[in-house]
């Protein structure tokens, strides 16, 4: 009898050429096998990975592969979500928070034997009106942030620094109106994030304690807009790799209501990516263990 071959489709987010033909490289190697069947799709576009994604589904993929950063992981756990399907992970971003948690490693190697080993685990995911988030969103200074991020054209450490000190400088809050548990609090939150997972990038935390499966996701937020401290803290946790930010407030939840109370548009960051929403209500909760995801297995 023959045996069926795992259909692998691995969706490449090409801005990082050097390790995308590493990546091709690595796969022809790996992959070698007569066990597997490759599809290479390259995403050209915001918003590609999703279509290429569905292609993947519609013609009946093992596993896809996630190669790129937050935001492909994005994009291609958009339609793997509430499938059967495992969503595999090759980090080729920056900040690499999804693949920083789950310890899946840089090296394109280490993470293709991941692939290659299919163990997975299934996590909750996040769901923003009609968008799913998979590892943290904001609103607050670290919305901004990354719109001023997206815009360079230096990336990287030296990337964040600079996008850091242009955000500080023009940074305005945005009064909200947040229910949690049938309880209403007005807040002009400088920092508003809530998250999935225990990264933001580059081993930089500030939701150290969360969980992928426990059903419930992590707020984190502070209206103190001390800019000498919020540099300070940010600065020594990267170098330290400890979380030392003071005055943040910290919740758990399943739900939130966050009604706009500007007349400025929603200037979201979701799962590093920006999203604009003009509505002035966001609905955000927590779906339980809706994505699997392949993940080094513990030894």
């Amino acid at each position: 009898m023959k045996m069926k071959k795992n259909k692998i489709f691995f969706v490449i987010n090409p801005l990082h050429s050097k390790k995308v033909q590493k990546l091709k490289n690595q796969i022809k190697k790996k992959f070698a096998s007569d066990n597997y069947k490759i599809n290479l799709l390259i995403s050209e576009y915001k918003g590609h990975a999703i279509k290429l994604s569905k292609k993947a589904v519609d013609k009946k993929a093992t596993i896809v592969v996630a190669c790129g950063g937050d935001g492909t992981i994005n994009e291609v756990g958009q339609t793997l979500a509430r499938t059967s399907i495992p969503l595999g992970v090759i980090p080729l971003g920056s900040g690499n928070s999804f693949a920083r948690h789950f310890n899946i490693s840089r090296k394109i190697s280490i993470a293709l034997d991941v692939v290659i080993e299919n163990y997975t685990t299934i996590i909750d995911i996040g769901k923003i009106n009609n968008t799913f988030f998979f590892s943290n969103f904001g609103l607050g200074i670290e919305a901004k942030f990354i719109h001023e991020y997206s815009k360079k054209e230096i990336h990287g450490f030296l990337g964040y620094i600079i996008s850091f000190f242009t955000t500080i400088s023009s940074y305005k809050k945005l009064p909200i109106k947040i229910e949690i548990n049938k309880k209403e609090e007005i807040l002009n939150p400088y920092l508003f994030l809530i998250s999935n997972t225990s990264q933001q990038g580059y081993n930089f935390s500030i939701t150290p304690k969360a969980i992928t499966n426990d059903g419930i996701m992590n707020l984190v937020y502070t209206e103190n807009s001390s800019l000498l401290i919020l540099f300070y803290n940010l600065i020594i946790s990267l170098i330290i790799k400890k979380n030392l930010f003071q005055k943040l407030k910290y919740s758990k939840l399943k739900q939130i209501k966050i009604t706009n109370k500007s007349n400025k548009p929603f200037c979201l960051q979701v799962d590093g990516e920006i999203l604009n929403i003009n509505k002035k209500e966001l609905f955000i909760n927590v779906i339980s263990k809706s994505l699997k995801v392949i993940v080094p297995k513990k030894r």
